[in-house]
């Protein structure tokens, strides 16, 4: 690239710390608020410029691509880009590596607040305030738990009926299981609408930091498709944190899958989840091969450094038909 400079045009939600991150590491990002990038502050939205390029990075739950910014742009990147929605089979539209919010508060402080609008101090106070409860990011040692302690907590949502199944007898299946030590639940809705859950609701709340220092001592994960098929921000925790993964079928598309067997283990929702469970979780063996395929997984295309090469190497090469 010709300039080390990246002029960032809108203040992102904590959902794009991770590829904020990147920005740092590809160059010297700059605020440079521009008033038609307004109202994508403090949503799941990156835009930035580049070399002369337009480039969106697309964080949102798979509800489609903003038709406005993908005309305007030169690429955009999408981290959940569902298989099945044409909208995202479109050129120049990208699908990106797992990535989860990280905390990165003061960096994004001193990145936009020179430039702040004064109508936008107090949502920008809030943002960081929820950008510092997120776990700082590592790369963490690979070292498998010593003991059968599995930890899961999850959201019941309201119109995703089989994920929330899933992840219920999931839960059960951990909680009856005499070798496992479980902690954990579904979170309790706000409206009071727990859809038969109440034997296995959360007793307090973990906060983000404590969701991911938890996970990071189960010996394994479950990973199933989130709202609308998205991707799940534990699915890159346990990556990194070289935790086993047990995971339904993707809904979204990624640049390059984990491979089953060797660095996830994939179940099948068409068939009974218990039995599928068992083979997994009661061989010790193939639980450590798959957490550290895993964890090499992350390492190989999901760091700060290697997504960097990965945007870039995209960038700089791509031809457009």
């Amino acid at each position: 690239m010709n300039s080390n400079n990246i002029d960032v045009l809108n203040i992102p939600s904590y959902y794009s710390t991770f590829y904020l991150k990147v920005l740092f590491t590809l160059g010297r990002p700059i605020y440079k608020p521009e008033p038609q990038f307004f109202k994508y502050d403090f949503s799941p939205i990156l835009i930035f410029k580049w070399d002369g390029k337009l480039i969106v990075i697309d964080n949102n739950d798979p509800v489609g691509i903003i038709d406005e910014l993908y005309k305007s742009s030169n690429f955009y990147f999408v981290t959940n880009k569902l298989k099945e929605n044409p909208d995202y089979q479109k050129d120049r539209i990208f699908s990106l590596f797992p990535h989860y919010p990280i905390n990165l508060s003061l960096p994004y402080f001193y990145l936009f607040f020179k430039n702040l609008r004064i109508k936008s101090f107090y949502r920008f106070l809030r943002e960081i305030l929820r950008i510092s409860k997120r776990p700082n990011y590592f790369e963490y040692r690979f070292k498998f738990p010593d003991q059968a302690f599995v930890f899961f907590s999850g959201s019941i949502w309201e119109k995703e009926k089989e994920a929330n199944l899933m992840r219920a007898e999931y839960i059960r299946f951990c909680i009856e299981n005499e070798n496992i030590k479980f902690e954990g639940g579904l979170n309790p809705r706000r409206d009071g609408e727990n859809q038969g859950y109440g034997d296995i609701l959360n007793k307090k709340n973990y906060s983000p930091r404590e969701f991911n220092k938890l996970s990071r001592k189960s010996i394994v994960g479950f990973n199933n498709p989130a709202v609308l098929g998205a991707l799940s921000w534990r699915f890159a925790e346990y990556l990194n944190s070289g935790v086993a993964i047990i995971s339904l079928p993707f809904k979204i598309d990624l640049p390059i899958f984990p491979e089953d067997g060797k660095e996830l283990f994939l179940i099948s929702p068409e068939k009974d989840l218990k039995p599928q469970l068992e083979l997994i979780i009661n061989d010790q063996e193939k639980l450590k091969l798959i957490a550290e395929g895993g964890k090499n997984y992350f390492q190989t295309y999901c760091t700060i450094q290697e997504q960097s090469k990965y945007l870039k190497g995209i960038i700089e090469n791509y031809i457009d038909k």
